[in-house]
């Protein structure tokens, strides 16, 4: 790209794309809606023979995402809460640094939107996917409430409520914050810390998706003081620094039967940007600088490399996979320090020469190993994701 465009210019241009798709697409997801998953899916419990069904499948979703999606013929065309969530995210932050007027009023526009998106299977505010979501146990239903899109929703209220003053968003987060007391599952370790599950129908034991969830509770206390929202928040954030590895990283979860130990690109930045939230918002019950600084060691030494490239692991380079990118940039401008928002820098000039096109202002999917690059564009995913991560950059520059 000879003349990129600026940092105004992507966001304005890149929302106007949205707006053109009436903020819908497809998704990342579509192969997993198909009947033809939901029978594989069936055959992996078959002993001895079931994943001689399930692994030619899970490795042309890996591999051959775009091709399997074109054979199935699963395209959906919803509108997800989470891409609502970031994009109002986008305009509140947009809006403190540009001189043109509308954009808050679109996100309050949009935060209308997204109240009408709530899941209907509780009666405190939460939300979900779209569609039926599979899972490893079984398939999650559509609209069953998750605490990242949750968490995701209810941050873009608090923001609203940060930029309005309204006091229904406030009541939104209030409502979400019930909604992990009395619907989700909780698991206790042997000290009375705790880790929230990742939807109200299982009790996986997953750092991010908890993280999210006590950034929310901390948050929302700072403005409407709750005694239990606090301690829960308090100690899902130490159950997790207790889990932080000797180096600074974090596995995926810490489920001891079943432990994965990956550690990934954009589910680190899920961690670190909840620290961090709980920092900025509710600086008296941070006590997690440590593992902050940890952390971020971690993370810049092993997760980009020299060009700017945001890897998928700290192993593994590939495939790169465009919310790294745009997650990586919100985690590293969110740290506030000089040295991080020049590695955030690298990572956009590596996102504009090879996910971006230009003509549209849209973003691809995935580039791999080979070479070759899956031209998707997902809001749900990527778009909604980088345009935050713009905003972001636009108002967060260092001095």
């Amino acid at each position: 790209m000879t003349n990129p465009p600026n940092k105004s210019q992507l966001f304005q241009k890149g929302l106007r794309f949205l707006e053109k798709q009436k903020f819908r697409s497809h998704d990342v997801s579509d192969p997993f809606t198909s009947s033809l998953f939901k029978t594989v899916n069936k055959l992996k419990k078959v002993p001895l023979i079931g994943k001689y069904f399930y692994y030619p499948f899970n490795q042309m979703v890996l591999h051959q995402r775009s091709l399997l999606t074109k054979i199935l013929d699963a395209k959906s065309n919803h509108r997800y809460p989470q891409a609502h969530a970031q994009i109002i995210r986008a305009l509140v932050s947009y809006s403190k640094t540009s001189s043109k007027l509308g954009f808050l009023e679109q996100a309050i526009k949009l935060g209308e939107e997204l109240i009408l998106m709530r899941s209907d299977q509780s009666q405190n505010f939460g939300w979900g996917q779209p569609f039926d979501w599979p899972s490893s146990a079984h398939i999650m239903k559509a609209n069953t409430p998750r605490a990242t899109v949750s968490s995701q929703c209810s941050m873009a209220f608090l923001d609203l409520y940060d930029a309005t003053k309204d006091v229904k968003y406030l009541d939104i987060a209030a409502s979400t914050c019930n909604l992990y007391l009395e619907d989700f599952n909780c698991h206790k370790d042997e000290e009375g810390d705790v880790c929230f599950s990742y939807t109200t129908q299982d009790n996986y034991i997953i750092h991010n998706a908890s993280m999210f969830v006590a950034a929310v509770l901390l948050r929302t206390n700072a403005h409407r003081k709750n005694t239990d929202w606090e301690e829960l928040g308090i100690k899902a954030a130490r159950f997790t620094a207790k889990h932080q590895l000797e180096k600074g990283e974090w596995y995926y979860n810490a489920d001891p039967k079943n432990l994965n130990t990956r550690v990934d690109n954009y589910h680190t930045g899920f961690v670190l940007e909840s620290y961090l939230d709980i920092r900025e918002f509710a600086p008296e019950l941070f006590v997690n600088e440590k593992e902050v600084e940890m952390g971020f060691e971690y993370y810049t030494a092993h997760f980009f490399t020299k060009d700017g490239a945001p890897k998928m692991s700290d192993r593994k380079t590939y495939p790169i996979d465009i919310q790294s990118s745009a997650q990586s940039i919100i985690t590293l401008v969110r740290s506030g320090k000089k040295e991080h928002f020049e590695i955030a820098e690298k990572v956009l000039d590596y996102t504009l020469k090879h996910f971006f096109d230009e003509k549209e202002f849209r973003y691809y999917y995935r580039i791999y190993k080979n070479g070759k690059t899956d031209k998707s564009s997902f809001i749900r995913w990527g778009d909604a994701w980088m345009l935050r991560a713009i905003a972001l950059m636009i108002e967060l520059k260092p001095d």
